[in-house]
């Protein structure tokens, strides 16, 4: 997604910073990947699952946006709402 929350949060340097409760429960599934330009190179999908790491749900995708990852759409649409929160506060 490239919401202005989100977008703000990935230009940050530090990205999302632990000051509110909400930000803090996302710390543990969240991951930073440098944004590569348009997804054209399939050797980007490696380096993505790295960035996500093995518990990952939420990637930020530096000076570009945010992607989730679920078992389900339902699963995936939480985490960005969450991330969606806490980039808010």
């Amino acid at each position: 997604s490239h919401t202005r929350a989100n977008n703000a949060i990935a230009m940050q340097a530090m990205g999302l910073r632990p000051v509110s409760q909400k930000a803090c429960v996302m710390l543990d599934f969240l991951g930073y990947h440098d944004y590569e330009g348009a997804a054209l190179d399939e050797d980007e999908r490696q380096r993505l699952v790295r960035d996500l790491g093995p518990e990952g749900r939420v990637l930020i995708l530096r000076n570009h946006g945010a992607l989730t990852v679920g078992r389900s759409v339902g699963e995936a649409f939480c985490w960005m709402l969450r991330l969606e929160t806490a980039c808010q506060y």
